[in-house]
């Protein structure tokens, strides 16, 4: 799948802890719209690193929001809560289509949010075109790093 740097949320992002933790990157979308409009678009987040921890839980939100800062973040999609590392191994790939409402705003951004004992993960998100997201791709854990 291609992606585009701009509509990358995560980008190998570790995730610890229980605290919610918000995507290194902030989508702007240059103005209000409605990205659910016209050709569909979806989030896609694949686990680089399995959900690990004793019991853990895995749910991701996506905001919404007037000012890059998201001083007022409204969220405009949620997931099912995921109990347990068998659930989110590496390589598994979640897909979950933009609603086509009018409550979102310029700036977009993913919210994490783990439960349990010493949760952790690594993921990385994007937008991208519904059309171009594959019920059968397998992604496989990156075996390289960037430096």
């Amino acid at each position: 799948m291609i992606v585009d740097s701009q509509t990358t949320l995560s980008d190998a992002q570790a995730l610890t802890g229980t605290s919610a933790v918000i995507s290194t990157n902030v989508y702007d979308g240059s103005s209000d719209r409605n990205l659910g409009t016209g050709n569909p678009m979806a989030v896609v987040i694949t686990f680089d690193v399995a959900l690990a921890g004793t019991s853990p839980t895995w749910l991701v939100a996506l905001q919404t929001a007037t000012d890059a800062a998201f001083t007022s973040p409204v969220t405009v999609l949620t997931s099912q809560t995921f109990s347990g590392a068998a659930n989110l191994p590496a390589g598994k790939k979640l897909a979950y289509l933009l609603p086509a409402i009018d409550e979102q705003l310029q700036y977009f951004r993913l919210s994490y949010t783990m439960g349990g004992t010493s949760p952790t993960s690594t993921v990385t998100a994007s937008i991208v075109p519904a059309n171009r997201v594959q019920n059968a791709e397998v992604y496989y854990p990156k075996n390289y790093t960037i430096s």
